[in-house]
Protein backbone atom coordinates (compact mmCIF):
# COMPACT_ATOMS: atom_id res chain seq x y z
CA UNK A 1 0.00 0.00 0.00
CA UNK A 2 1.41 3.63 -0.84
CA UNK A 3 0.53 6.36 1.21
CA UNK A 4 1.62 9.67 0.37
CA UNK A 5 2.06 13.21 2.63
CA UNK A 6 1.68 16.42 1.12
CA UNK A 7 2.72 19.89 3.39
CA UNK A 8 0.77 22.41 0.87
CA UNK A 9 2.97 25.90 -0.08
CA UNK A 10 1.06 28.86 1.31
CA UNK A 11 -1.06 30.78 -0.32
CA UNK A 12 -0.73 33.91 0.49
CA UNK A 13 2.48 35.81 1.54
CA UNK A 14 3.24 34.99 5.05
CA UNK A 15 6.16 33.87 7.76
CA UNK A 16 5.75 30.80 6.33
CA UNK A 17 6.28 31.35 2.37
CA UNK A 18 9.17 33.34 3.19
CA UNK A 19 11.16 30.76 5.14
CA UNK A 20 10.94 27.35 4.70
CA UNK A 21 10.67 25.11 7.80
CA UNK A 22 8.78 21.48 7.07
CA UNK A 23 6.49 20.57 9.42
CA UNK A 24 8.17 17.58 11.56
CA UNK A 25 4.06 15.63 11.06
CA UNK A 26 4.53 14.63 8.28
CA UNK A 27 8.10 13.09 8.67
CA UNK A 28 6.94 11.37 12.12
CA UNK A 29 3.74 9.76 10.49
CA UNK A 30 5.26 8.66 7.07
CA UNK A 31 7.75 6.78 9.36
CA UNK A 32 5.57 5.36 11.40
CA UNK A 33 3.76 3.72 8.83
CA UNK A 34 7.43 3.16 6.95
CA UNK A 35 8.25 0.94 9.74
CA UNK A 36 4.75 -0.93 9.72
CA UNK A 37 6.01 -1.90 5.51
CA UNK A 38 4.01 0.72 3.63
CA UNK A 39 5.77 2.61 0.89
CA UNK A 40 5.40 6.02 2.02
CA UNK A 41 6.30 9.46 -0.10
CA UNK A 42 6.39 13.09 2.10
CA UNK A 43 6.16 16.06 -0.28
CA UNK A 44 6.50 19.75 1.12
CA UNK A 45 5.60 22.25 -1.74
CA UNK A 46 7.89 24.95 -0.48
CA UNK A 47 10.78 22.19 -1.60
CA UNK A 48 9.13 19.85 -4.15
CA UNK A 49 5.84 19.92 -5.97
CA UNK A 50 5.16 16.63 -7.35
CA UNK A 51 3.16 16.19 -10.49
CA UNK A 52 -0.37 15.97 -9.24
CA UNK A 53 -1.30 14.71 -12.51
CA UNK A 54 1.44 11.30 -12.31
CA UNK A 55 1.19 11.04 -8.38
CA UNK A 56 -0.72 7.85 -7.57
CA UNK A 57 -1.02 6.22 -4.01
CA UNK A 58 -3.91 4.85 -1.90
CA UNK A 59 -3.90 7.55 0.79
CA UNK A 60 -3.19 10.50 0.64
CA UNK A 61 -2.66 12.87 3.92
CA UNK A 62 -2.47 16.68 3.72
CA UNK A 63 -1.48 18.23 7.27
CA UNK A 64 -2.15 22.24 6.63
CA UNK A 65 -2.15 25.21 8.63
CA UNK A 66 -4.43 28.35 8.26
CA UNK A 67 -1.75 29.90 6.00
CA UNK A 68 -1.83 26.62 3.76
CA UNK A 69 -5.28 25.08 3.82
CA UNK A 70 -6.75 26.68 1.14
CA UNK A 71 -3.74 25.26 -1.21
CA UNK A 72 -4.34 21.75 0.96
CA UNK A 73 -8.29 21.76 -0.16
CA UNK A 74 -7.01 22.50 -3.88
CA UNK A 75 -4.91 19.56 -3.58
CA UNK A 76 -7.18 17.57 -2.18
CA UNK A 77 -9.83 18.10 -4.83
CA UNK A 78 -7.50 16.78 -6.97
CA UNK A 79 -7.92 13.36 -5.54
CA UNK A 80 -11.16 11.13 -4.80
CA UNK A 81 -12.16 12.10 -1.41
CA UNK A 82 -12.34 8.84 -0.30
CA UNK A 83 -8.63 8.71 -0.19
CA UNK A 84 -7.95 11.66 1.18
CA UNK A 85 -7.14 12.35 4.95
CA UNK A 86 -6.72 15.32 6.54
CA UNK A 87 -4.80 16.94 9.33
CA UNK A 88 -2.62 19.51 10.91
CA UNK A 89 -3.26 22.85 13.24
CA UNK A 90 -5.89 24.47 10.58
CA UNK A 91 -7.86 21.07 10.52
CA UNK A 92 -7.93 20.88 14.22
CA UNK A 93 -9.53 24.22 14.67
CA UNK A 94 -11.83 23.70 12.07
CA UNK A 95 -12.85 20.28 11.41
CA UNK A 96 -16.20 20.81 10.04
CA UNK A 97 -14.73 22.66 7.18
CA UNK A 98 -11.69 20.35 6.17
CA UNK A 99 -14.04 17.19 6.36
CA UNK A 100 -16.00 18.48 2.92
CA UNK A 101 -12.58 17.95 1.48
CA UNK A 102 -11.43 14.42 3.15
CA UNK A 103 -13.05 10.91 4.45
CA UNK A 104 -11.24 11.32 7.81
CA UNK A 105 -10.01 14.45 9.92
CA UNK A 106 -7.58 13.78 12.31
CA UNK A 107 -8.18 16.01 15.11
CA UNK A 108 -5.10 16.56 17.75
CA UNK A 109 -1.81 14.48 16.71
CA UNK A 110 -1.77 11.47 15.00
CA UNK A 111 1.03 9.64 15.33
CA UNK A 112 -1.07 6.59 17.58
CA UNK A 113 -4.03 6.49 15.77
CA UNK A 114 -2.47 7.28 12.01
CA UNK A 115 -2.15 3.51 11.01
CA UNK A 116 -5.70 2.47 12.34
CA UNK A 117 -7.05 5.81 9.92
CA UNK A 118 -4.77 3.74 6.76
CA UNK A 119 -5.84 0.42 7.55
CA UNK A 120 -9.88 1.94 7.72
CA UNK A 121 -10.06 0.48 10.82
CA UNK A 122 -11.69 3.84 11.84
CA UNK A 123 -15.41 4.63 10.33
CA UNK A 124 -16.08 8.01 12.27
CA UNK A 125 -15.09 10.67 9.50
CA UNK A 126 -13.86 12.84 12.87
CA UNK A 127 -10.63 10.80 14.67
CA UNK A 128 -9.40 12.28 17.82
CA UNK A 129 -5.42 12.19 18.49
CA UNK A 130 -3.89 12.56 21.34
CA UNK A 131 -0.99 14.14 22.49
CA UNK A 132 2.00 11.63 23.28
CA UNK A 133 3.02 11.01 26.69
CA UNK A 134 6.67 9.90 25.34
CA UNK A 135 8.27 12.11 22.79
CA UNK A 136 11.05 9.62 23.01
CA UNK A 137 8.51 7.02 21.70
CA UNK A 138 8.62 8.81 18.27
CA UNK A 139 10.55 7.20 15.73
CA UNK A 140 13.64 8.62 14.96
CA UNK A 141 17.99 8.54 14.54
CA UNK A 142 20.07 9.40 17.04
CA UNK A 143 22.28 11.56 16.08
CA UNK A 144 25.72 10.92 16.23
CA UNK A 145 28.33 13.78 17.51
CA UNK A 146 31.77 13.37 17.30
CA UNK A 147 33.31 14.50 20.41
CA UNK A 148 37.05 16.07 21.26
Amino acid sequence: MKIVFIEPRASEANVYSKITMPLLGPVYLGTILKKRGYQVEIYNENIHAPDYSRLKADCFGISILTSTAKRGYEIARKFPREKVIIGGVHATLLPNEAIQFARHVVIGEAEEVIVDVVESRLRDPFVYGKPLANLDSLPCRPIKRNRP
